[in-house]
């Protein structure tokens, strides 16, 4: 049988199968590092990471109002002000750039009260009489400041986003009732029950879980439809079919050693983009914040780290990866051609987005489940929280989209597997 799946395998890993693996690791390492979104153009300051560091731990509105606290005294001392001098030459000098601005017919809506208001050196000099308004640019530039001003910023963001997780419990539980209300009450209960924000520096978890599996789709998923395309077909395309399917080994164990070749090709190359992933994420960022309170599935309605956010996308993309090559595998056994089933899984992955950008939106939501939608791991937990009530049994879709992966890759897998035997018994 390990003879037989091993020739199946080197099926797949044709020299086509080689270039397109190629090209789209290159494009991968390449969003990854030069993307909008990649290491090398999101903001990476090592200072940064190690003042957001320092803070790690429990957070709460408390930690905010004691950084407040730091900031506000930090700005009082006389060494840190700027002169009355400086301030009253700098209200000058925003009363003339406003002056230039409304002559140039800008704020021409104003009224007479605001115009004197705008025009009045009083008015800015009144600006700088907090604290933190007659900070000078040296201390603004200071490690101390910066460093304070980095955590308030993170924590700032972390309590909204918490926040805003809660907003949407209690949306969803005013919308549902039952069962299901019970559920959503549940789960609001079990995320408040983990109590304050457990917070940490998550850069390198985010890229590696959110970020880069928005590349798995396109660039994965083109590797295994191309890989697999052609298990189930390339006897009939070479018209050697009769001569594989008249041994035994052929009659008894090709349809099994296929599938299985599929599916280990199609693991291997998620391997591959994840491990790849995680070296370019974790080598610039680090993995500070494993424990900490995962922040970037602000819709998802479960408490989860970061490491268990990044190993549920991980196994979401990996089950819809495993339902992709199922279905390419299924059209490969049924057409007998590997350009059909290269068509399949071409639209299989491109419908959900071109759906989208079509603005079609039955379609859309009908074709989120297409494993090119789904193969995004990240997305299936922040973008589906729903609830199903299945005869008095509630279930929460982080459990139901990669069950329903695991479901149709074995339906067509065995339907791939059932087509090829009976292709065999009529040759």
């Amino acid at each position: 049988m390990f003879g037989i799946f091993r020739f199946e395998l080197k099926k797949a890993v044709s020299k086509l199968t080689l270039a397109v693996i190629a090209a789209a690791v290159a494009v991968d390492i390449y969003m990854m590092l030069f993307s909008y979104s990649g290491v090398m153009s999101f903001f990476n300051d090592p200072a940064q990471r190690e003042s957001v560091h320092a803070i790690a731990g429990t957070v709460n509105e408390g930690t905010f109002d004691e950084i407040e606290r730091q900031k506000t005294e930090f700005a009082s001392l006389p060494e840190n002000q700027v002169t009355d001098e400086w301030i009253t030459q700098r209200a000058e000098q925003m009363v003339e750039e406003f002056l230039q601005s409304y002559n140039d017919g800008l704020f021409s809506d104003l009224s007479k009260e605001e115009y004197d208001e705008l025009s009045d050196v009083n008015t800015y000099i009144a600006r700088f009489d907090e604290p933190l308004e007659r900070l000078s640019d040296e201390a603004r530039n200071s490690a101390e400041w910066l460093k304070l001003a980095d955590q308030q910023n993170a924590v700032s963001a972390a309590l909204e986003t918490r926040q805003n997780t809660l907003k949407n419990f209690d949306f969803c539980i005013v919308q549902s009732d039952g069962a299901v209300r019970e559920r959503w009450e549940q789960l609001r209960d079990d995320y408040l029950a983990h109590g304050d924000l457990r917070f940490d520096y998550s850069a390198g978890w985010e890229q590696f879980s959110y970020e880069a599996q928005n590349m798995l789709p396109p660039l994965l998923g083109m590797v295994i439809v191309v890989g697999v395309a052609s298990l189930f077909s390339v006897e009939k395309t070479s018209r050697v079919d009769s001569l594989i399917l008249s041994s035994k080994y052929g009659r008894r164990k090709a349809a099994a050693a296929k599938a299985a070749a599929g599916f280990a090709f199609s693991a291997a190359a998620w391997l591959l983009f994840e491990l790849i992933n995680a070296v370019i994420s974790f080598s610039v960022y680090g993995f500070y914040g494993a424990d900490a309170t995962c922040l970037v599935n602000a819709d998802s309605p479960f408490y989860m780290t970061n490491l268990q956010f990044a190993a549920q996308s991980a196994v979401n993309s990996l089950l819809a990866s495993m339902y992709l090559c199922g279905i390419i595998m299924a059209v490969s056994a049924a057409a007998k051609n590997r350009i059909v089933a290269l068509l399949v899984g071409v639209a299989a992955l491109l419908l959900p987005y071109v759906a989208a950008m079509l603005g079609l939106p039955a379609v859309t939501t009908l074709s989120g489940l297409l494993p090119g939608r789904l193969m995004n791991g990240a997305d299936s937990i922040n973008e589906y929280a729903s609830i199903f009530d299945i005869f008095g049994f509630t279930l929460t879709d982080n459990y139901v989209i990669p069950l329903l992966s695991l479901l149709i890759a074995a339906i067509t897998a065995a339907l791939a597997v059932a087509v090829f035997r009976r292709w065999q018994v009529k040759s």
